[in-house]
């Protein structure tokens, strides 16, 4: 029993270790493809010493933060998924602290194949309760019926559940750039897999000049771990990307999905890429 454990301990870390070794592997991948655009950027008055991200993250990759556009603006984004999907979302500033989303999209819309297009157009509502000040941080309420990954009719729900009501904090920092940290709770009505614990979820994003920003996000998905086959299995979703934005309103952005490979069936990570266009309306 000893020797037994003491090889299932061995083997753990190796696990780890070769976790370890394929995100950094990833980040190095992220950096060298972003690496193009940067001298676009670089083109386009760049200032190496500034310190503003230029869009407004509304969502780190999947999770929300507190942020909200201002009155008459709209962001629009295009999600390019694996397995040929598309998810098309547009959001809008109704008032400076009160905003409206909409999205639809579906799998296999790119290739060859039937279509499997989501079940419906899915909303999304924020309201920021508490802005930021220089000692606490922005507090948002918010409703998003919107989850990823294909939709299964039996359990009616979205491979990586929507999160339908949740509540974030979101602080910003001066350091080196901007670095903003973002924490939340949410309550999915998608459980009729018996599973309708509160989840938790954090990230990060972290400016390294105006241009360039990289994403960090980790959805401990308390209540998706049932492994339930193409579902979560315990180990929550850990996912990171990097944004590059192209003059004031074209954003670009490269997306690891899925690194503890959390999915029962899935093959991991999920590469993915997101067109962000941001456009400002008088009303």
């Amino acid at each position: 029993m000893f020797l037994y454990g003491q090889a299932k301990s061995g083997m753990d870390m190796i696990r780890i270790n070769n976790m370890a070794i394929q995100i950094g592997c990833y980040l190095i991948l992220l950096m060298g493809t972003i690496s193009w655009p940067l001298t676009v950027a670089y083109a386009q008055n760049f200032n190496e010493f500034g310190t503003e991200e230029r869009f407004t993250s509304l969502h780190i990759l999947d999770i929300p933060t507190a942020a909200v556009v201002s009155r008459g603006t709209a962001i629009m984004t295009l999600r390019v998924l694996s397995r040929g999907g598309l998810l098309s979302s547009i959001y809008a500033g109704v008032s400076d602290r009160f905003l409206l989303g909409i999205s639809f999209g579906g799998s296999n819309i790119i290739g060859t194949g039937d279509i499997n297009w989501n079940p419906r157009p899915e909303v999304a509502i924020k309201y920021l309760m508490l802005g930021e000040t220089e000692t606490l941080p922005a507090l948002a309420v918010g409703f998003e019926s919107q989850g990823y990954g294909s939709y299964n009719n039996t359990l009616n729900r979205y491979q990586i559940k929507a999160r339908w009501f949740y509540g974030v904090l979101s602080r910003n920092f001066s350091l080196a750039g901007t670095f903003g940290m973002h924490a939340g709770v949410n309550y999915s009505i998608e459980n009729k897999d018996k599973d309708d614990r509160l989840n938790v979820f954090i990230g990060a994003d972290k400016s390294i000049n105006p241009h360039l920003t990289f994403l960090f996000e980790y959805d401990f998905a308390r209540n998706d771990n049932q492994s339930l086959p193409g579902f979560g299995r315990d180990k929550g979703y850990l996912n990171i990307g990097a944004r590059i934005t192209l003059g004031d309103r074209v954003g670009l952005e490269f997306d690891l999905r899925n690194l503890l490979d959390n999915r029962v069936g899935a093959i991991s990570p999920s590469r993915e890429l997101r067109i962000l266009y941001s456009e400002a309306f008088d009303f």
